[in-house]
Formats: C-alpha cells, sequence, structure tokens
C-alpha cells in the first residue's frame, strides 16, 4: 500500500518536473529581441485601440556629403586661345546712315551681322558702345551666341539728341573677357532744325449772341523752310561731329569762301557743313555733279552717289543717278581742311545717249559750275567755233563744256590725244 502511495507520488513528481522544463528559461536569447520603449504611467493616455509596439527598423547609414562646394572666384568664360573670333557688317535693317529723325525721339537701330571667325561666339558676349555719340542711356546689350557663318541681328535702343546736327554713335562686339573685336558698327542721324511755331493769340471769349472773337475757329499758323533754300548746318571741326555752330537756310550750295569762312563763328580752316533739301523731280536719270576744295559727298534719298572724303583742290565729280517721279532728299556733306575752300553742287536731267554720240553739257561758266545751260548729243567731239560760239544760249567767251560717253574696248594700250584752245581733260572710268 505505502509503495504504491510513493510510486503514484513519484510519477506525478517527475510529470511536475517534465511541465517545468517545457517554459523556457529567463537566461536564453530570444530569436527576435523588440526592444520596448518605457514611459511613464502619468504620459500614457487611455485609448480604444492598442498602439502597436514599434518595429526596430534600421537607421540609414549617414554618406559623405557629395553637393559640390562653390569656389568664390571668377566663373566668366575664357575665349579659346585656339578659336579666331570675328565679326563682320552686313547691311543696316532700320534706319539707314544720314536717316533724319526729329529731336527726342526713340528709335530702334538694328545692324545685320556674320560672324566670320571660326568658332562660336561665347555666351556672355555683349554689343557695346565705344564711342561718338551715346544717344541714349543704353551702353551695351547683350548678344546671342552664332556659329561661323550665321548671320543675326543686333538692336539697340537709341535716343535722337534736342540739338540739331549730324550724330554718329559707334559700336562694337564685346567678348565676356573684355575683349573687343576691332570691326566698328555705326549709325549716323540728321537731327532737324526744329519747325519753329508762332506762338497763338489769345482767343476771346465767346460773345452773348454766339459770336466768338477774331481767332477763334483758326489754326495755329507754322512756319515752316521754303521749297527752295538748302538747310545749312556748319560746324567747327571736319567730321560733323558735335552741335552746329550756325545754322541757316541757303537758297544754293554755290559758295567760294577762298581763305575766308562761311561766318564769323566758323574758322577759316578745318570746319564742315551739311546740307538737306526735299525737291520734286520728273522720272528720268539726273546727273549730279560736285566741285569741291576739299571733301565732298552727295546722298539721294539717303543713298550714297557721290563720295569723295579727302582733300582736293577744286576737284569736279559726277554720278548718273535715275530717279523716280515725286520727292526726294538732297544731302550733300562737305569739308574744308586747309587753304581755299569752295562747294557747287548742281544736278541736271540727261538725255538720252545712244553708242555713238557724246552727252555733251554747255555752262555758261569757265569752270563747269552752276547749272547746265545747254544739254545735247554730239556724235563727236571736234570743233571749230572760231570767234563764235557753241550755241546761241551760250556765250562766246568764258563757257565751259563736258562731254561723256561709254565705250567697249578691247585689252590693249591705247593712245589717247587732244587739241583745244583753251583748257582741257581726259577721264577714263573717272581716273
Amino acid at each position: 500500500m505505502n509503495r504504491k502511495i510513493w510510486t503514484i507520488c513519484f510519477i506525478i513528481f517527475a510529470v511536475w518536473l517534465t511541465s517545468c522544463s517545457l517554459i523556457p528559461s529567463s537566461d536564453e536569447e530570444q530569436p527576435t529581441a523588440v526592444p520596448v520603449e518605457v514611459v511613464a504611467a502619468e504620459d500614457v493616455l487611455p485609448t480604444a485601440t492598442a498602439t502597436p509596439i514599434p518595429t526596430n527598423t534600421p537607421l540609414p547609414t549617414l554618406l559623405p556629403n557629395t553637393t559640390p562646394t562653390i569656389i568664390p572666384g571668377d566663373s566668366t568664360p575664357t575665349p579659346d586661345p585656339n578659336c579666331v573670333y570675328d565679326i563682320a557688317f552686313v547691311y543696316d535693317v532700320t534706319i539707314p546712315d544720314d536717316s533724319v529723325i526729329p529731336p527726342g525721339i526713340n528709335f530702334d537701330k538694328t545692324w545685320r551681322m556674320i560672324n566670320t571667325g571660326n568658332c562660336r561666339w561665347i555666351a556672355g558676349s555683349d554689343f557695346v558702345y565705344t564711342r561718338g555719340e551715346q544717344m541714349g542711356k543704353n551702353t551695351r546689350v547683350p548678344i546671342s551666341p552664332a556659329d561661323p557663318g550665321e548671320v543675326i541681328d543686333v538692336s539697340v535702343l537709341l535716343l535722337s539728341p534736342m540739338n540739331p546736327g549730324t550724330y554718329t554713335s559707334y559700336w562694337q562686339l564685346q567678348l565676356p573677357d573684355g575683349q573687343i573685336l576691332e570691326p566698328e558698327f555705326y549709325t549716323r542721324i540728321v537731327v532737324p532744325i526744329a519747325t519753329a511755331t508762332r506762338p497763338p493769340r489769345p482767343t476771346s471769349a465767346a460773345t452773348s449772341s454766339g459770336e466768338s472773337g477774331d481767332n477763334a475757329g483758326t489754326s495755329t499758323p507754322t512756319v515752316a523752310p521754303t521749297s527752295t533754300s538748302w538747310q545749312g548746318n556748319f560746324y567747327s571741326n571736319t567730321t560733323l561731329s558735335g552741335s552746329p555752330v550756325l545754322q541757316r537756310s541757303d537758297s544754293s550750295i554755290n559758295f567760294n569762301w577762298g581763305t575766308s569762312s562761311p561766318a564769323t563763328e566758323i574758322p577759316v580752316d578745318n570746319f564742315s557743313a551739311t546740307w538737306t533739301r526735299t525737291l520734286d523731280f520728273e522720272s528720268g536719270t539726273y546727273r549730279f555733279n560736285a566741285t569741291a576744295d576739299d571733301g565732298v559727298r552727295v546722298y539721294v534719298d539717303g543713298s550714297l552717289v557721290i563720295d569723295e572724303w579727302h582733300d582736293a583742290t577744286a576737284n569736279t565729280y559726277s554720278a548718273d543717278v535715275t530717279i523716280a517721279a515725286g520727292s526726294h532728299t538732297i544731302r550733300v556733306d562737305y569739308y574744308e581742311g586747309t587753304g581755299d575752300a569752295n562747294i557747287n553742287v548742281w544736278w541736271s536731267k540727261t538725255s538720252t545717249t545712244t553708242s555713238s554720240t557724246w552727252l555733251g553739257e554747255y555752262y555758261s561758266t569757265k569752270d563747269l559750275t552752276g547749272a547746265v545751260t545747254l544739254t545735247r548729243n554730239d556724235s563727236s567731239v571736234n570743233f571749230d567755233w572760231g570767234q563764235n560760239s557753241p550755241d546761241s544760249s551760250i556765250p562766246v567767251d568764258g563757257f565751259s563744256v563736258r562731254w561723256t560717253r561709254s565705250l567697249t574696248f578691247n585689252a590693249s594700250t591705247y593712245e589717247f590725244k587732244a587739241t583745244m584752245d583753251d583748257g582741257m581733260r581726259v577721264y577714263i572710268d573717272g581716273s
């Protein structure tokens, strides 16, 4: 009996030991140990949903900062020493030279230019004012990069000066490193004399009968230059620059000042002048002539037809210009260096010449000055007038003639001969 009781007790004790061995020991490492944050009891707020235990997410490894460090210094693009940077003028897109612009007017000047170098223009290049009349506040405008051979337009907003005169502004291309390319681009404008306006007379108040004063309903009269006068501006330099020292109207451009000057305000030597005038022309071909000591330029509607801007001794120059019917503006530039001073400009409508005739222009003066008295076609230049004159409209003495003709020559050496009484000159292609 007692043995059975001990046997049962032993079995119960063994079962108890076995069950105890199934409880894990607190000393053994758990497969997934999760750290738990301990929060003070007073900081925990009751909630209806149990707060999940945060997962132990590994923190990212901090890597060195790879952001480039900005080092102070000059980041201006540098021209490639192996490149040739160059530029050339193509033509004026707007405001051709000697355009007449009233005072105080904004205008856009646009040049067309081409990259004649062997490399692309560097980003950051500018078109900059370099000399002459600034004409406004702009001194630089950015220029678009252009590949070799590429043509671009560059525009600058300018402001015409308030004083009448001829003004020239010079601009050049500047690379980002400050290098300025040699070719100059310029614009030259003419600011005319402001039209004089007579101050209006006070207007009488209307009477009770509805009648107004004697000036009511009339416009303010304007004093305009006559159509027969030239607008002349004179400068105390040979470059037509700055403001004119004298402004006046001249009935013609036919002056021989000798060793004097045009006026007391103007020096005897080293002065210049410009005249402008608008006239009505019939359709046809006109021969423009200029005799000058020293330089002269003649423009028709802004186109240069005679360009002899150099020292000379009363040389005469001519150019044939075909003109459509209507109003046309003639402009004459002149400068005097030293010595005698004279300028004479005139023109005449030419008659049609055939290949076998000479165009003869006969003058009633001995130096081909003034207006042409007679124009005719001559079959040859072979005359013996004796004591007479070429025509009843020409004086017996003190006259002159110019003959011109175009001929085709074979390549060879030619001998030109002339017999005359009195003076004579022969030109071939202007030489």
